[in-house]
């Protein structure tokens, strides 16, 4: 009978993964579309309108793809929108059978239009949900940018050890990719964090970086970013030689979108080098094309070039401007700091959040997908009984060797959790001397010492992989528990492989890209989210340990 069941459930599966492999064939135009909207979005742009206006019969497939793709387009042109109408029914269709290659690519542009909307705590959410679910179908040019849109949330918020973490994990995957826009810019956005973080030498090193490859590349907008960064950092190291040359640059390039930042450096700049005539006319365009944070700092000194040289009148007058916009600034900054704590509790509550099901096919497969296993389990544990009996002799059950999570009983029905306690070491150090010695475990190890040396090294796609059908041959239990049982992440799964095989939390940190505090946060979730209970980080290395 177990056997009849098994194979109709193999058939099953069998078939449902035929039907899922059907893979539609998207127009030319379409196609073409995405590609250019990465580097050219306005040319994008007018080839989705021409193709909208001379497709007479669009199915739904193709409606709903078009639709994505000018969300994209006009993301890349810098547009913000100020509303989810659309986004949230082209989300809705490809969570409900539409082609789930493109859910991590919907996911992300629902992101970036609640991030527009001020909405950050379900921006990042589904940034999460994008990088998640990319992780999983091999898109790695959405798992980046959804790591640096976190990354840029982290960084708004003050978030900046975080921010780094997500940054540092954009990079690795642009480098997969070989993306060099998006490389280019991992580094300028590291180079930013670091100088949050009071690292200026680690700052300008990525900084440095980014600008040779800015130049390469020929990329105007971002050489004008990291020439003005790198002034900013110049002037507060009082170099100011140097960071004049980066200060014509970026004056040069004329970006309305950072024009006011480029003006309040240029200020800070001349002030500080006696140059009134050149600082006086950076604050006054202040006055008229600056950010309320611009605007209230060119009054403010106005005010006081005004006082020093007797004009009472105009010394007033600016006072007066001053104040008003010093008020404003007061309010913005309120406003930010309870933002900032809701932001803070949101994104708590969110990741201590099981992740649902990405559709009712996927849904469906993974049921199935478990009960196929827990199938073949049972078969085998039923097999393996009087083996299980032999070896255990003092009475014990196969329990015992799971961590002693479930009650052990012996012969006379008792607990008897002393006798489990001590035999329960044995059986991990045995385990751990089987892990130590596999190929994949020991190349971990060499990343470690060449960490310890002061290098950034990440574990391949290939080392990952490697490291996952190593342990599961040795521990046949472990992903099967973890992922199709606990339903973990790839991320978090990662952190239990290094748990595993007994990687210090530090090296965990910098192999995943992550902040200590961030490895410690994500234990102590999966341990409630497993066990539905509160937990602490050593209790989930102890239970991840002793499967």
């Amino acid at each position: 009978m177990p056997r009849n069941i098994c194979l109709t459930l193999l058939a099953a599966f069998a078939l449902c993964m035929v039907a899922c492999t059907g893979r539609h064939a998207y127009p030319r135009q379409l196609q073409e579309a995405d590609s250019l909207a990465d580097h050219r979005p306005d040319s994008a742009l007018a080839l989705l309108r021409a193709y909208e206006d001379s497709a007479r019969h669009i199915g739904r497939p193709d409606s709903m793809y078009l639709a994505l793709l000018k969300i994209k387009a006009t993301d890349k042109l810098y547009i913000p929108r100020d509303t989810t109408d659309g986004i949230l029914d082209i989300v809705s269709y490809y969570e409900h059978g539409g082609d789930r290659r493109l859910l991590p690519m919907a996911y992300y542009y629902l992101a970036r239009v609640y991030h527009d909307c001020g909405e950050q705590a379900k921006a990042i959410d589904y940034f999460y949900k994008a990088a998640d679910l990319a992780g999983q179908e091999g898109d790695y040019a959405i798992l980046a940018s959804s790591k640096s849109q976190i990354g840029v949330l982290f960084k708004l918020h003050g978030m900046h050890e975080d921010a780094v973490s997500a940054f540092l994990q954009a990079y690795h995957y642009d480098s997969i990719c070989d993306c060099a826009v998006g490389i280019m810019y991992d580094l300028r956005d590291l180079g930013d964090a670091y100088a949050a973080l009071g690292k200026r030498d680690t700052a300008m090193a990525y900084l440095d970086r980014a600008l040779v490859l800015a130049k390469q590349k020929y990329n105007g907008r971002l050489f004008s970013s990291i020439n003005l960064q790198r002034a900013q950092l110049f002037i507060e190291a009082g170099r100011y030689a140097e960071a004049e040359p980066c200060l014509n640059v970026a004056l040069a390039f004329d970006d309305s979108l950072e024009r006011s930042a480029i003006l309040s450096v240029a200020s800070r700049f001349y002030w500080a080098t006696g140059r009134k005539a050149e600082a006086l006319q950076c604050d006054k365009q202040l006055t008229r094309v600056g950010s309320v944070f611009g605007k209230e700092g060119a009054y403010n000194r106005l005010f006081e070039y005004y006082t020093s040289v007797g004009f009472a009148d105009s010394a007033s007058h600016n006072l007066e401007l001053y104040e008003m916009w010093s008020d404003s600034v007061g309010r913005l900054k309120e406003h930010k700091k309870v933002a900032k704590r809701k932001f803070a509790e949101d994104l708590k509550l969110a990741l201590a959040t099981e992740r649902k099901g990405f559709g009712f096919v996927i849904g469906a497969l993974a049921f199935l997908a478990v009960m196929l296993f827990s199938l073949l389990i049972a078969v085998f544990m039923r097999r393996s009984k009087s083996a299980t009996k032999q070896a255990t002799q003092g009475g014990y059950n196969a329990e015992c060797d799971l961590g002693g999570h479930a009650q052990i009983v012996n012969n006379a029905g008792l607990a008897d959790s002393e006798t489990c306690e001590a035999k329960l070491p044995v059986a991990e150090e045995k385990c751990a001397q089987r892990l130590a010695s596999l190929k994949s475990v020991q190349k971990i190890m060499l990343l470690c010492e060449e960490i310890s040396a002061g290098d950034e090294v990440f574990p391949t796609v290939e080392d990952w992989k490697s490291l996952d059908e190593e342990v599961n041959n040795v521990c046949p239990v472990f992903k099967a528990t973890l992922c199709e049982k606990y339903k973990l992440t790839e991320h978090e799964y990662h952190i239990c492989l290094l748990i595993k095989i007994r990687i210090d939390v530090k090296f965990i940190s910098s192999l995943t890209c992550r902040s200590k505090q961030a490895i410690s946060n994500a234990r102590t979730r999966m341990y409630e989210k497993c066990f539905n209970r509160k937990g602490t980080s050593k209790e989930w290395d102890e239970f991840v340990r002793s499967l």
